[in-house]
Parts: structure tokens; C-alpha cells; sequence
């Protein structure tokens, strides 16, 4: 994969990594939800979309 998608890969992990992590604290609100709903498709596209990133 391009370096790019790399670091953003990496970078909605953490970020998912830090959503769930708050999800365990009970003050998850819909907006985080949401957000977590949204990275978890990003990266599922990009797992599913890496052999075709050849920029």
C-alpha cells in the first residue's frame, strides 16, 4: 500500500482503538458511535481496496 494510506490507516486505528476504548467508560455518546460506525467502514475499504492503490 502507498505510504499515505498507510499513515492514514494507522492513524483511524488509533483512533478507533481510542473510541473503544472510551466506549468501556459508559460516557459513549451517538456522536462517538457514529464515528466509530464510520472508521470501521473506512477501514474495511481499505483492506478491501489495497491491491488497487498503486499511486
Amino acid at each position: 500500500m502507498h505510504e499515505r494510506i498507510l499513515a492514514w490507516k494507522a492513524q483511524l486505528e488509533a483512533e478507533k482503538a481510542s473510541l473503544l476504548q472510551l466506549q468501556t467508560t459508559g460516557e459513549f455518546t451517538e456522536e462517538e458511535e457514529g464515528r466509530l460506525l464510520y472508521i470501521e467502514s473506512m477501514l474495511e475499504q481499505v483492506d478491501n481496496n489495497q491491491y488497487s492503490w498503486w499511486w
